[in-house]
This record gives C-alpha cells, sequence and structure tokens, in this order.
C-alpha cells in the first residue's frame, strides 16, 4: 500500500484509530462491570460519576497504544516489541512504588514528571478516585481538578491530562523512530529531517545532477541514434546494493553498479537466473530498499529523496499476490484507486474498466480469498494499473497463468504501453520476452551483463547462426557431414541424430553461400531439407550467464 500511494503517517494514524476503537470497547464493559451493582453489597465505586472514570480509563489506554507504537517502532518483529513493551510496562510501574514510601514528603513535580510513565499515571489517578470514595464524595466533574487535601495536591484530573500528553509524547516518538529507522523496508530519514527545509516544502520535481551520469564509456549503456529523443519513464544511474555476508569479511553485491534507461512507450525485460539482483533492483526503485550508493529516477523524481512524488508515477504488481482476503475484487480495486487519489467522479467507470481488461468480471464480487491462483494474479495485475500510472513495474506478473490467460495478459500489457506508460517486466519465459520487449537487460551476479533490443543482442551476441539438416530416408549421416563440412569449412558442428544434424555457421557468414551449398547438397539427395535460424533469446541467455558465472 505504500508504494501505491498510502503515505507512513496515514497509516499510523489509521492504524493507532483502529486499536482505539477496540480500546474503547473493553473500556466501556470495564467500567460498566465497576459501577452497576451486580449484588447486594453494591458496586465497586458507589459515588463517582462512571463517566468520570471512563474517560480516564480510555485516556491511560490510549497512552499504552502509543506505547506500543512506539516500542514497536525499535524492534523488527512483532515478537520481540511485544515482550519488550510488557516488560517496559511492568518496569514503568516501579516508581510508583518509591512515591507511596515517601508519601506526601513527595514534591508535587517529581509526581508530574513520573507521570509521563502511563502506569504511574494511572496508580495515581486510582489513588485519588479511592481517596475521594472513602470521603464519601466520589470523583465528580465538580472536584476533577480538586486535591483530596491539602497536604496532597494530586488531582484527577491532572493525570488524565498527564495521559494524554503521554498519548501524544509516545505517538510523536514512534513516528519519528519510525521515519529515520523504518527498519528493513523503507527508507530512513536524516535524524534532524524536520529541521530541513525540503521537509516542510518538498520539492516537486528532482533535477537529476550531472555528477550522477557516467563519466566514463560503457559499452552497455543504451544509447539513442542521432536526433532521436524520447521522454524517460525511469532512470538508474550507478546503483549499488550490498548486504552482509555472514561468515565472511566482506558484504555481499547484490546490485553492482547497475545503469539503465527505460522510455516512455516502451517494455523493458528484465532478465537474470535466480540471484542476479533482479529482485533487489525492483525494491530500490520501489523504495524499499535503499541504494548504498546511486540515484534511482522514476518519473523525474528520486526515490530516495522524493519517494511520494515518485511513488505517485508508477504501479507496482509484486511477484507474489499482497491481497486483503476479506474484499472482493471491485472493493480492492476502489481502495486502491482512492490511495492514488483518482477523483470519485471516474472511478465506478475505471473500475469496470480495470476488471472488463485483465477478465475477472464474474468474480469482480466475490472476496478475493475465493480467488484462483489466476485470478489473484490478474486482480494484482489490475491493481498495478489502478490510475493509469505513467510506469508500470511487474514482477513476473504471468506466473501460474493459464497459457490462454498468458496471451490475455500479454494484450493488457502492449495496450498499457501503447498509452504511452513505460513498463517494467521480469520473467523467467524467453516465449514472453520475445513477445513483449522493446529493451531487453540481462542481469547477472548483480551487474548488467547487456543491454538493447531483440535484434541488436541477437546480432551482436549470438554466434552466427544454427542450421539444421534433415537427412533423406536411410541417409548416413557421417557422409552427409562429411560433404557439408567439406563444402562449408566455417561450419561448427552441434549435436548428430539418427535423423538431423544440427551446425552453427560463425559469426558474418554470407548467408548467399550458405544457403548455395545447402541447396546444392539437397540436389544431390544427400539431405532431405534444412533450416537456417538466428539464436534464440534463451541460447544468448545461457551463453551469457554461463561465460558470467564461470
Amino acid at each position: 500500500m505504500l508504494m501505491m500511494g498510502l503515505k507512513r503517517n496515514t497509516l499510523w494514524l489509521a492504524t493507532w484509530l483502529f486499536a482505539f476503537f477496540k480500546f474503547l470497547i473493553t473500556a466501556f464493559i470495564f467500567t460498566m462491570a465497576l459501577f452497576i451493582p451486580f449484588t447486594n453489597n453494591g458496586a465497586v465505586f458507589l459515588v463517582s460519576n462512571w463517566f468520570c472514570f471512563f474517560i480516564f480509563l480510555l485516556s491511560y489506554g490510549v497512552a499504552l497504544i502509543s506505547l506500543g507504537f512506539f516500542m514497536g517502532a525499535l524492534f523488527s518483529t512483532s515478537t520481540s516489541a511485544a515482550v519488550a513493551t510488557g516488560g517496559v510496562t511492568f518496569l514503568m510501574f516501579i516508581p510508583y512504588r518509591f512515591l507511596q514510601i515517601n508519601g506526601s514528603s513527595t514534591p508535587y513535580g517529581a509526581k508530574i514528571l513520573c507521570s509521563l510513565f502511563p502506569p504511574v499515571s494511572l496508580a495515581l489517578g486510582l489513588e485519588t478516585l479511592g481517596n475521594w470514595e472513602i470521603a464519601g464524595e466520589g470523583v465528580q466533574f465538580s472536584n476533577f481538578f480538586t486535591p483530596i487535601s491539602t497536604t496532597n495536591p494530586t488531582n484527577f484530573g491532572t493525570q488524565m491530562v498527564m495521559l494524554l500528553m503521554d498519548t501524544l509524547l509516545y505517538f510523536l516518538l514512534g513516528l519519528y523512530v519510525d521515519t529515520i529507522r523504518p527498519g528493513q523496508w523503507g527508507i530512513p530519514k536524516p535524524w534532524n529531517f524536520f529541521c530541513m527545509p525540503s521537509y516542510w516544502s518538498p520539492p516537486k520535481k528532482n533535477q537529476v545532477d550531472a555528477s550522477n551520469e557516467m563519466i566514463t564509456e560503457n559499452p552497455l549503456e543504451q544509447k539513442l541514434p542521432s536526433g532521436v529523443s524520447k521522454e524517460s519513464g525511469f532512470r538508474l544511474r550507478n546503483l549499488v546494493k550490498e548486504f552482509e555476508d555472514k561468515g565472511k569479511d566482506k558484504p555481499f553485491r547484490a546490485v553492482d553498479n547497475l545503469s539503465i534507461d527505460a522510455y516512455q512507450n516502451e517494455i523493458t525485460v528484465l532478465l537474470g537466473p535466480n540471484g542476479a539482483g533482479k529482485s533487489t533492483t525492483i525494491n530500490m526503485m520501489s523504495g524499499m530498499l535503499v541504494a548504498d550508493t546511486g540515484t534511482c529516477e522514476v518519473g523525474g523524481h528520486n526515490i530516495t529523496t522524493n519517494p511520494w512524488a515518485a511513488r505517485a508515477k508508477f504501479g507496482y504488481c509484486p511477484q507474489f499476490d499482497a491481497l486483503l482476503q476479506q474484499l472482493t475484487g471491485r472493493e480492492t480495486l476502489y481502495l486502491y484507486a482512492r490511495l492514488r487519489g483518482v477523483p470519485e467522479k471516474v472511478l465506478p467507470k475505471m473500475v469496470d474498466n480495470l476488471i472488463e481488461l485483465v477478465g475477472i468480471k464474474q468474480y469482480a464480487e466475490r472476496p478475493s480469498s475465493t480467488y484462483s491462483g489466476g485470478n489473484k494474479r490478474k486482480l494484482s495485475v489490475a491493481i498495478a494499473l489502478t490510475g493509469y500510472p505513467r510506469v508500470t513495474i511487474m514482477d513476473e506478473p504471468s506466473c501460474g497463468l493459464d497459457p490462454g490467460a498468458r496471451r490475455q495478459l500479454w494484450s493488457v500489457i502492449l495496450s498499457v504501453m501503447k498509452t504511452g506508460a513505460s513498463v517494467l517486466l521480469t520473467s523467467h519465459s524467453m516465449e514472453e520476452t520475445a513477445a513483449l520487449c522493446d529493451e531487453l537487460a540481462i542481469m547477472v551476479n548483480g551487474r548488467l551483463r547487456c543491454i538493447g533490443g531483440q535484434q541488436h543482442l541477437k546480432t551482436k551476441f549470438g554466434k552466427g547462426v544454427e542450421i539444421e539438416v534433415q537427412l533423406t530416408e536411410g541417409g548416413n549421416a557421417e557422409d552427409a557431414q562429411k560433404e557439408i563440412m567439406s563444402k562449408l569449412p566455417f561450419m561448427e558442428l552441434k549435436e548428430v541424430n539418427q535423423s538431423f544434424i544440427s551446425f552453427r555457421a560463425a559469426t558474418g557468414v554470407q548467408l548467399s553461400t550458405l544457403f548455395k551449398e545447402l541447396q546444392a547438397t539437397k540436389k544431390a539427395g544427400i539431405i532431405a531439407g534444412y533450416t537456417v535460424d538466428q539464436p534464440t533469446l534463451e541460447q544468448i541467455f545461457i551463453d551469457l550467464t554461463g561465460i558470467e558465472e564461470k
């Protein structure tokens, strides 16, 4: 949701309010249990105003919620945060015991200071409530801020105010910690981010400094023909990302000096074996990971310095479906469309178009938990296209789809590209790559091995042409091989089967000579037929990744 336009502050506030309403019900039930006389002995509190106690208890609850948020920001897992919060809450109660021991000799200022711990403030408030009950008056709105005696200035209202102050204090502390250290996924800001002018007036568009450009000549870098100008969808420059490698002195470099430009009206396919750095690259582009060095721009905005503006420009389809299981497909699209700021007046039409586009119309009113794997994938693609973003990132979008649905998805992706979007696609399917890509980038061991159009890569990295010869019925493979090799000595034998022989011709061979000799061999009755093909993308991929790994 963060990548689809949800701001972190909004996420915090929504989660806080959800916890608040749950505690609201708990506090009301607990209050009724204390003020309703269930036995002949009467209620626990006889004379106090129940609503005064209710709002006091509610104040303690919201203070605990904020404390829990603050503790959660300090830890990376919910289990460790829950254990630590329980321990800290217990420790926070200890100062109250010292206040009890000292009694009336404790300075009032010390009590106020200790009330910054919610359990202490709760205990002091309940102590005051008990004293008013003993006095026969109970806590009322009329004596809310009145001390119980001249020797004990503590009052019920002040403790409730302190709990509300605790709520604000711990909420802001949690928000601050979460901003400067968001954990594994997120972009940390400097500790003094709130002092920077850019925080209060973020830049509308980041201008790339010339120092971020590749200074040295890079044979892998894309070059546009002279006189041709394209608008960039996203731009990666010298991206480097390292992770700690346990048991080794040097860190593991997942992405190594990666530079790619992707333009509007183009589909860029990112290929690579497992562990090549594709997912890490996408995580840096989406702002879930921070690059150690280098810059990443999406729609003209730097994802590190201005993530919200950059995320407003792109849609993202993750490798694994992350859906809210209780919502229907239509409700899911409405949710993400509103997060992206799509105007309400165009929402119904846009959602209907997306449902029709990806082919889930008959399932749109069903909860996504009932969807098949293929339909969940289609819904994830529809989410990525919500709001018709300028840049669309799809991580293996056709995974789990049947052949018919896969080809329908290809049509969707092509139609999105034709609207002016820039599409980045990762895939393990060479058929999909051949059908969709305008630009193909191959990564191996975190480095960009090659980039360019299909024909360009075949010409540059393909090892000549592939020839497959079909033997005549009863023909001898060895004789046919000798005959062909004598006429075409530049041929390299690849494979011999019972009825077929495969050759590879070196790069730069004259095709006219090749066809002339093969045709003559066929007329002589030595072979029954032949085919001549360029090397496939799969062969180029295998060759490049094999060389790099060696």
